[in-house]
């Protein structure tokens, strides 16, 4: 079975790599073999955003990522779509409009969506959307406790690290998953990245204790190895929350400026358990693919998305 996995060609005035973006390509590669064992898989490697342009041969494209720019993420006529785990950027809402688009997407439907922002928003397009959440989430659970016990701070601006109690930033390693690489060149290729992506996800396995950060591939991963995360929301504009953190605001608590302020952070936090929801993603994603090339799978999958829709593991 082909499938593609995503890189990223990021804007020449943007000197900084997103590692979030290759997390996602990690978890979905790791998804997928688990997904299909008994069968021999091969990526493709190609730029996400460039879909309409691929020429190679017939391969399976899951959808799983943010998209943002124009509609070249469409993908061409030898990629099979199958949109698990979508999600659309607030920039990218006109283009939703054209014509072409509306019509592409609705030859995929359902469309899987990341979030309850872009289910809700394509729903209003007279699309059939559904709730499949990110794949990032079906990472292994470690199984053993952390080496080392390591506080990680990740992408939570210096003006707000000043609310964490001193004796947690004492020992924690701060740094930032969204500009991991500044003026990195055209000399390192995607996979250097995606290799980067994977030792720093092996480092938060082996080492952390807790994560307090604000962005969500570092979360919602962190979540789905059994780690204890503390999740900011620490955006300006309330309009950013509902688009970017629909997809994690009922599985943690999220705090806000105010939160942080007041005082209200449980800086303690309890490790969360959702084997469940991982196999119910799996499901949903074997299903969808199985379907796309016209495949029987047996599932009740009215029932499994139900369940994915409905989780909830937020505490109050």
């Amino acid at each position: 079975m082909n499938f593609i996995n995503f890189h990223y060609i990021y804007p020449v005035a943007n000197d900084k790599i997103s590692l979030g973006d290759y997390i996602q390509s990690v978890a979905l590669k790791g998804a997928l073999k688990k997904t299909f064992k008994d069968e021999k898989l091969n990526f493709i490697d190609f730029n996400r955003d460039s879909l309409r342009y691929y020429k190679g041969e017939k391969a399976i494209c899951v959808m799983q990522g943010w998209f943002s720019l124009e509609y070249d993420w469409l993908p061409s006529e030898n990629l099979t779509p199958v949109y698990v785990g979508t999600h659309f950027n607030r920039t990218i809402d006109h283009y939703l409009h054209n014509k072409e688009v509306i019509l592409a997407l609705k030859e995929s439907t359902p469309l899987g969506c990341r979030g309850t922002y872009t289910r809700d928003k394509l729903a209003k397009l007279g699309l059939k959307t559904y709730l499949s959440r990110c794949l990032s989430l079906t990472l292994d659970k470690r199984e053993l406790q952390p080496i080392n016990k390591q506080v990680y701070i990740v992408d939570v601006r210096e003006k707000y690290q000043k609310y964490i109690p001193k004796k947690i930033r004492k020992r924690a390693r701060i740094l930032s998953q969204k500009n991991y690489a500044q003026n990195y060149g055209s000399h390192l290729h995607h996979k250097y990245f995606e290799g980067e992506a994977e030792k720093l996800l092996e480092e938060y396995r082996q080492n952390a204790t807790l994560v307090i950060t604000g962005a969500m591939h570092c979360a919602l991963p962190c979540l789905a190895m059994g780690i204890p995360v503390i999740f900011l929301d620490l955006k300006t504009h309330k309009k950013d929350f509902k688009h970017r953190f629909s997809a994690a605001s009922d599985l943690l608590k999220c705090y806000d400026e105010k939160d942080l302020k007041k005082k209200r952070v449980d800086w303690n936090p309890e490790e969360i358990n959702i084997e469940d929801l991982k196999d119910l993603l799996l499901q949903n994603l074997e299903y969808s693919v199985k379907t796309a090339i016209n495949e029987k799978c047996d599932y009740d999958i009215d029932s499994i998305r139900e369940q994915i829709s409905k989780y909830k593991v937020a505490r109050d």
